[in-house]
């Protein structure tokens, strides 16, 4: 018995047999290559999501080191504005917009390395050209969430501190080593 569906859905044909049951030796069901293949891009994107997670919070960690290094080096201009009355909202408003925007001017280019990257790869196998907007999308939201990740709290801690003591001038010699004795 040869059974042809119309669809290449695996779900369709689990269906048609849970519905009416080919009973015998020589019945079995097979499907094409491209149910398989689509079974393969559903068992991929299970693994994508918790490797997109790590990497996510990483990216956030980095970001986080690095912006309380920015943070230690404008401590005087934070001070400032918390004297003038910045609030925590109001210094992390600030904060995230200020990271997103610079974050920004290497997606731009990076977004255009990959443009031609696929671009390239598709014209090396004959495949069609295609680009989504959604992707794009989905990109500066999972960045932007990233960034708000890696900001607050570093602008949390900047926020229980009081004006006077981010103003007062302080030795920073601690976070800067010369390289004479850095490699020493």
């Amino acid at each position: 018995v040869r059974i042809k569906m119309n669809s290449d859905e695996e779900s369709q044909s689990r269906l048609f047999l849970l519905k009416y049951p080919i009973i015998g030796e020589n019945a079995k069901a097979t499907y094409s290559p491209r149910v398989q293949y689509l079974e393969k891009i559903t068992q991929s994107r299970v693994l994508f999501v918790p490797i997109i997670l790590v990497m996510g919070l990483l990216s956030a960690l980095i970001l986080l080191i690095l912006y309380n290094i920015r943070i230690n080096h404008y401590k005087f201009r934070y001070g400032v504005y918390m004297s003038f009355g910045a609030d925590f909202e109001k210094l992390f408003h600030t904060a995230a917009w200020e990271l997103f925007s610079i974050a920004l001017l290497t997606f731009i280019p990076a977004l255009a390395i990959a443009l031609i990257a696929r671009i390239a790869m598709s014209l090396a196998v004959g495949g069609a050209i295609g680009f989504g907007i959604s992707s794009v999308i989905i990109a500066l939201v999972w960045l932007f969430l990233v960034i708000l990740l890696a900001v607050f709290p570093s602008v949390k801690f900047l926020a229980t501190r009081t004006p006077t003591s981010l103003i007062v001038a302080g030795d920073n010699s601690n976070y800067v080593s010369s390289p004479r004795t850095s490699f020493r």
